[in-house]
């Protein structure tokens, strides 16, 4: 084997096992999104007492905003989503009067430690009794 074709095979190799590494840790490196909700999105509710969202970390402080649209696409007025003081990964909005049946959309934002900031809405349904 000449030394060209040396040289270019470890070349190719210590690229190839760069874009692995680079692959695998951008794998497992956490991104801050929502990791999950309650109702879920799609789901087909008779009653909701809250609106649950946990995220995958910790939000960068007073970063997250949640807002509740209806069928008509206007905003839920006099709701609001707060940090849960056992869990800063987790935002509660309250809805202590009940929802009326129909569809919603859960819109919200927050910005991770990296200062990135993510957007994402999800639907669910509240079903008369």
């Amino acid at each position: 084997m000449t030394r060209a074709r040396s040289s270019s095979r470890l070349g190719l190799l210590t690229l190839s096992g760069l874009l692995a590494l680079a692959t695998l840790g951008a794998a497992t490196v956490p991104h801050f999104d929502l990791e999950k909700s309650s109702p879920e999105a799609d789901a087909m509710v008779h009653e909701i007492e809250a609106v649950t969202l946990w995220f995958t970390e910790e939000p960068a402080e007073e970063s997250v905003t949640v807002r509740l649209i209806d069928g008509s696409g206007e905003v839920v007025e006099g709701l609001s989503a707060a940090v849960d003081e056992e869990d800063a990964t987790r935002y509660v909005m309250p809805t202590t009067d009940g929802l009326a049946a129909g569809t919603y959309t859960v819109s919200w934002r927050g910005m991770g430690g990296d200062g990135h900031v993510v957007r994402g809405e999800f639907n669910f349904t509240v079903m008369q009794h």
